[in-house]
């Protein structure tokens, strides 16, 4: 995986950016994968070490198929 890029929510309105601030990571290293059926929604849960400012941080990236929607949840 070459990186991902999210939106994060917003914090504050903004007039710049109401929607919130684009983020990319490209430091991504892949655990291992699990494919996932919650509440009949089925998702592909990727276990994760990401690095953002040089820290290595645990976290679960997930992909919604149904919605083409990815979430990244930290550890």
């Amino acid at each position: 995986m070459d990186g991902i890029m999210w939106m994060t929510k917003q914090q504050k309105k903004s007039k710049s950016n109401p929607l919130g601030e684009i983020r990319t990571i490209k430091q991504l290293q892949i655990h291992s994968q699990e494919r996932k059926n919650y509440a009949g929604i089925p998702s592909i849960e990727f276990d994760c070490t990401i690095v953002i400012l040089g820290r290595q941080l645990a976290a679960k990236l997930i992909y919604y198929m149904s919605e083409g929607r990815w979430v990244l949840n930290f550890k």
